[in-house]
């Protein structure tokens, strides 16, 4: 599906991820006899974000909201059916999240066939999915030892680095390697269940 998709349909992986105001812990470098303070706010506020890396340009295309639920992965069909309009048709991969497979989102993506066609992940395999990596990145870099004071001021952080590091030069993850294989020879034909 990845090497045979038209010009004319584009192909997003979707997935989401939490930041939260409470920083997480991680290394660090400082110098010898000094010790890095980070504040903690407190009672922990989080935001999440729902994101989708372009197959074609490497670009995302990014919701936020206040947590993983339909409403937020609607809100990111939304922005991906209105914002690339230069596709007919819109491939979205994602994982098996309930809120991808809702009754609301069945009946979003009911509405919208002729232009968005979700296709579901195998359950527990999150090495398929490239947007893991971006979301490994945005954490070790932005969300481990942040000293942001506001939830907003972390989330506009957050959004400014994945802004700056576009385009991600995709590569897809090792368990494609032996469909792609195969794929090429012409014995195996790539396709996804859409739900």
């Amino acid at each position: 599906m990845l090497l045979t998709l038209p010009k004319e349909e584009g192909i997003l992986f979707q997935d989401e991820t939490e930041v939260h105001l409470n920083p997480k812990v991680g290394f660090a470098w400082m110098r010898r006899g000094k010790q890095q303070l980070l504040p903690t706010p407190g009672t922990n506020q989080k935001a999440v974000l729902s994101g989708g890396l372009n197959w074609r340009s490497g670009r995302l295309v990014l919701v936020t909201g206040a947590r993983r639920a339909t409403d937020l992965f609607c809100a990111f069909l939304e922005q991906v059916r209105t914002r690339l309009r230069r596709y007919r048709k819109i491939h979205v991969i994602t994982d098996q999240d309930r809120s991808h497979i809702s009754k609301a989102a069945k009946a979003y993506l009911k509405h919208w066939k002729h232009r968005l066609e979700v296709h579901l992940l195998p359950a527990w395999s999150p090495d398929a999915n490239p947007m893991e990596v971006i979301w490994l990145v945005l954490h070790q870099t932005i969300t481990v030892n942040h000293s942001e004071v506001t939830l907003g001021d972390l989330v506009t952080y957050a959004r400014q680095f994945l802004e700056e590091c576009q385009p991600f030069h995709l590569k897809l993850p090792k368990v494609y390697e032996p469909l792609m294989r195969q794929l090429k020879k012409g014995s195996v034909q790539l396709s996804c269940v859409p739900i």
